[in-house]
């Protein structure tokens, strides 16, 4: 049994050395894009992605809400930004690496600290690194994004409020 399991390792080393080497790598002309995000790391709303090179991104995300009604008035907002450096590409896919931040008054509340009393006027602060893709069409249509990271989220205004752990975020945005 252990001489079927060496050789099959040692056949599997041989196609993947094979294939690789046949295979020339890409580089790919890098688009910007415009959509919708909503992220615990690098921001919700509006988002905007701009290529710095080949490899490398840089996604600026926001959005602000006011809304004033005859009993009370109220604002939502939320600012952000991701780098993003690639380290898989393929027409249809990207694979990445990335660090951002945000900050923002209501996201992090209401997803990490929904037991405690909120104060709209309280803020949030969120850092942290992860990995993301995107699936879609590389130089046109659109992009459907995805990312899990390790973040730092604390509130601004209240220090006993500070939470590590794993974020998420997900976006549609399109090529242009």
């Amino acid at each position: 049994m252990k001489k079927l399991i060496l050789c099959v390792g040692i056949c599997t080393v041989f196609l993947i050395s094979g294939y690789s080497q046949s295979k020339q790598a890409k580089e790919f002309v890098a688009t910007k894009q415009l959509g919708l995000t909503v992220s615990t790391l690098s921001g919700t709303g509006i988002y905007y992605l701009i290529p710095i090179n080949e490899k490398d991104n840089l996604k600026i995300a926001g959005i602000y809400i006011y809304d004033n009604e005859e009993s009370y008035s109220d604002s939502y907002f939320s600012l952000g930004f991701d780098y993003q450096k690639d380290f898989y590409e393929e027409y249809t896919r990207r694979v990445y690496f990335m660090a951002g931040a945000s900050i923002d008054n209501s996201v992090s509340n209401d997803n990490f600290f929904d037991g405690y009393d909120y104060d709209s006027k309280t803020s949030f602060f969120s850092l942290g690194v992860g990995v993301g893709a995107d699936l879609g069409d590389r130089s046109k249509g659109l992009v459907f994004n995805l990312h899990i990271t390790y973040q730092l989220t604390q509130s601004i205004d209240d220090n006993d409020r500070t939470r590590v752990g794993l974020g998420a975020g997900v976006g549609v945005g399109f090529n242009f």
